[in-house]
């Protein structure tokens, strides 16, 4: 059987296309060939379909098929080593029997017929006898252990399934040829790393991959590429069905359940989506798109309408079932320092990097450790809004920014011409900065939003922040000097039938 070795591959977030290339002798003629080198994991997954023998040109190539043996071809094939394990097997066990019987025979109690001198003479040749023995306890051992392994290598060897093709030639010689299929037992995913000093107008982005294959197999010297897409995701358009609305007449119920809410609901008669029956391989496996490279300092960057490729510099050595580090992509860009904090939710407030999507529109969603002079901070998901001109890059807690917010008033009071209840409250904010220079802060609240024509809300006093009526934000861009303190105020009131209540308010 030929073999044939790893020499590139195309890695997906799940899955990749593999890319082997051997060296077949073929004699003049026609003739039956067995191409080995279809290595997956225990378990592991190769799409026979996407299977595709590559051969030279001087070569024709017919009746190419993926061959697996069956349990009972691999048993008989074995069978002359099994046969060997059990016959070792049966010598140690006569060994461990006969160096037993030597132990209990050195017992002479209430053997009275034995002579003295049978006696000494068995006792003084029991340490020689027993020391051979072992030592072919231990050659036999040895040659189990080996057997055993020959014959697991052996079995995992005739378990990989294999490539069967009749080639012909005009002349005898030697032939190069590549194999290429899918393989579902390799993946990677993306991380990022941002480095700041937090003294610049600039930030880092480091775009790294973790890359593992699970295969039985080490890759040694294989160029990679990384693409973005998922060939595990289906590729089919779902289709939209009608979206019927119907009023729920609920049955009726004992006493026990008369809360129940009557109320209209939307009965959804459900979106299908056809899921493929296999990954979709057009895209790997068809002509590839005309790409223009772009050199970045850790791979040639690749892109076209729908995926992103980078094709790592030099060659690989992957080792099988273990996980490597490669390094992307290293970009810059300028960005404005400040500080964010949402007190409602969390009075921390977070060190922010505001950069233009513009900048940072080819970044993936993913987590990014974070860096500030060197200094790991921690963790922060990366998720860019493109509809959006900035982006703020979260770069970790500010020990140095403190905020507080707290409920100064509530009052709840009746309107009589108009029916109402009216519910009044009042909020204070105070921001202190720590730092030995200036900082710009964002403070980030909210003023309820009306879901009920009834339900009427005003927004009473902001302190000059901005107010978004139609999501309820207020925010307030402050800049605080070295131990300032600035105070802002969050009023607001509500309006609503008196016969009613509003369980969040």
């Amino acid at each position: 059987m030929t073999e044939s070795k790893i020499k590139e591959v195309s890695v997906y977030k799940s899955g990749g296309l593999v890319k082997r290339e051997g060296t077949v002798h073929l004699k003049a003629g026609q003739q039956t060939v067995e191409l080995k080198g279809l290595t997956s994991a225990r378990g592991g997954y190769i799409s026979a379909d996407t299977v595709k023998l590559s051969v030279d040109e001087r070569v024709i190539g017919s009746n190419i098929q993926v061959v697996s043996r069956s349990p009972e071809d691999i048993d008989e094939i074995l069978k002359p080593i099994s046969e060997q394990i059990a016959a070792k097997q049966k010598e140690l066990e006569i060994l461990v029997l006969q160096e037993e019987m030597w132990r209990t025979n050195s017992d002479f109690t209430g053997k009275e017929s034995v002579s003295i001198d049978s006696m000494v003479s068995y006792i003084e040749s029991l340490g020689d006898r027993l020391g051979a023995l072992n030592d072919k306890k231990t050659g036999l051992e040895k040659e189990l252990e080996k057997l055993n392994k020959d014959y697991r290598e052996h079995r995992e060897y005739l378990e990989e399934p294999y490539v069967k093709a009749d080639l012909a030639c005009a002349e005898e010689g030697d032939y190069a040829f590549e194999l290429s299929y899918y393989s579902g037992d390799v993946y990677w995913y993306p991380f990022y790393e941002v480095h700041t000093d937090d003294d610049t107008d600039k930030i880092v982005i480091k775009l790294r991959a973790k890359l593992r294959q699970n295969t039985e197999e080490d890759w040694n010297g294989v160029r990679l590429s990384l693409y973005t897409a998922d060939p595990s995701i289906s590729g089919t358009i779902p289709t939209l069905h009608p979206y019927h609305l119907s009023f729920y007449s609920p049955m009726k119920t004992s006493s026990r359940g008369a809360g129940m809410m009557r109320a209209a609901v939307m009965e959804d008669t459900g979106v299908v989506y056809e899921e493929a029956d296999a990954a979709p391989m057009a895209m790997m496996m068809g002509a590839a798109p005309v790409m223009k490279a772009v050199q970045t300092n850790g791979a040639v960057f690749k892109s076209n309408d729908s995926i992103l490729e980078y094709v790592l510099e030099g060659t690989w050595d992957v080792p099988g079932k273990k996980e490597i580090i490669c390094d992307l992509t290293t970009q810059e860009a300028a960005c404005r320092y400040h500080d964010i904090c949402i007190p409602k939710l969390d009075t921390k407030a977070y060190l922010a990097a505001e950069v233009k999507t513009a900048d940072v529109e080819q970044l993936m969603d993913t987590e990014a450790s974070i860096y500030i002079k060197g200094a790991y901070m921690g963790e922060a998901y990366m998720s860019i809004d493109l509809s959006k001109e900035e982006y703020d890059i979260s770069l970790g807690v500010d020990e140095t920014v403190k905020v507080t917010r707290k409920q100064v008033k509530k009052y709840s009071s009746s309107v009589l011409l108009k029916g109402q209840k009216k519910t009044e409250l009042e909020y204070e904010i105070t921001a202190v900065s720590k730092k030995d220079r200036k900082c710009e802060l964002r403070l980030i609240d909210q003023i309820p939003v009306s879901g009920d024509k009834t339900i009427e809300v005003s927004a009473d006093n902001i302190s000059g922040g901005k107010y978004d009526e139609v999501t309820g934000e207020v925010s307030w861009d402050i800049t605080l000097g070295s131990m300032e303190t600035e105070k802002k105020t969050l009023a607001y009131s509500v309006a609503y039938p008196k016969d009613k209540v509003i369980h969040n308010l």
